[in-house]
């Protein structure tokens, strides 16, 4: 019935019985495949009715829940017409669509060729649709957003800015459901840094505030998504000065010595970018809450963060006063045990100490 000329009705109550065929753990949808069952319902997409449509989408989106079927459709350029259906006014098309592309983001070539069709720019605007519905609707969207990104950066980039989705997706970072929130942050941690647009809209939408209150949030996973953020976004030299603006320096310093290694090495490459950035000014570099933290870390466990913390102490080791505050503190131990570092690092080290040797207080 599938392969023969166009008899729709036929067709879509044979799509109809076949998914249902398709539910029963029988193995059912392995002879469907091997007698290329998968060819002849992609074809059906571009029928011109919506129940047509939705019948081989529904069939589709079950087979290609195996890893054969997903090889089949992206061999047979499933993907061209998919893409527009992932746009169309019939939401049960629409979510028939989505559940389709959802099982084809998990097969990296078919993966590929959704982002080659452009799919990204209707999952990006399903995100503003009010239709969207359920989390599990946009739980869907965003996995899918976040798959596509991880085959074409660049593309995912521009579709999400061409239809301005990085504000509900910052909105999304504090959604009460927890995979929603963790799928938003992941996403805004990989298309905002590099992106100056979508970077703009970050921080007019407050999303770097949201950061800074996972960073304080005392969720282990938050924080983790939220340094992984900034870690990329403080690499731009004007996004490391909001960064410091919107309050996520102390929080930052003090996950520098957690007992999550991903974490500290998250925090460390932030801190490190803020301070080559000059977005710390000395008056922050001083203030009571943050010098003991620099001194601490010389001695850290954490290796990223010897270097950035030695570059700043030197920045402020000509004050006199300040030599008195970091000599007590323990900083020119610290200092010396870096001299057997690496290059930058003992470079930074021998600008400090030589600060401390001029200064006849400190000789002996």
């Amino acid at each position: 019935v599938l392969p023969t000329p166009p008899q729709e009705p036929l067709q879509e109550a044979t799509c109809l019985v076949l998914a249902n065929l398709c539910e029963d753990p029988t193995g059912d949808w392995k002879q469907l495949q091997q007698n290329g069952a998968v060819f002849s319902v992609a074809h059906m997409l571009g029928s011109a009715s919506a129940s047509l449509q939705e019948a081989a989408l529904t069939l589709l989106a079950m087979l290609c829940s195996h890893k054969e079927c997903r090889e089949q459709a992206a061999d047979s350029g499933v993907a061209t017409s998919l893409t527009p259906l992932l746009g169309s006014t019939k939401p049960d098309v629409q979510r028939a669509a989505l559940a389709l592309a959802q099982q084809l983001c998990a097969f990296g070539r078919a993966a590929d060729a959704l982002l080659e069709a452009g799919a990204a720019s209707p999952l990006a605007a399903m995100l503003l649709s009010p239709g969207t519905g359920s989390s599990e609707v946009v739980a869907a969207v965003l996995e899918c957003l976040s798959r596509l990104a991880d085959s074409g950066l660049t593309q995912a980039q521009r579709a999400v800015r061409n239809v301005g989705a990085v504000p509900h997706l910052i909105q999304l970072m504090s959604h009460q459901d927890g995979r929603i929130s963790r799928f938003a942050t992941s996403l805004v941690s990989s298309l905002c840094p590099g992106d100056v647009q979508n970077a703009e809209q970050l921080f007019e939408s407050g999303g770097l505030v949201l950061l800074s209150e996972q960073l304080d949030s005392g969720d282990e996973r938050a924080q983790l998504q939220a340094l992984s953020a900034l870690s990329q976004l403080s690499a731009e030299p004007v996004q490391a000065h909001a960064i410091v603006e919107n309050g996520c320096l102390t929080s930052t310093l003090q996950l520098l010595e957690h007992p999550n290694q991903e974490l500290r090495a998250y925090a460390a490459i932030t801190f490190g970018n803020l301070c080559s950035a000059g977005a710390l000014t000395p008056a922050q570099l001083q203030h009571p809450s943050v010098l003991p933290h620099l001194v601490a870390m010389l001695s850290s466990s954490n290796a990223l963060a010897k270097g950035p913390a030695a570059a700043a102490i030197a920045s402020m080791a000509n004050q006199p006063s300040l030599r008195q505050s970091l000599h007590e503190l323990g900083g020119l131990p610290g200092l010396a045990a870096l001299l057997e570092l690496d290059v930058e690092t003992s470079y930074h080290a021998v600008q400090a100490i030589a600060q401390f040797a001029a200064d006849e207080r400190f000789r002996q």
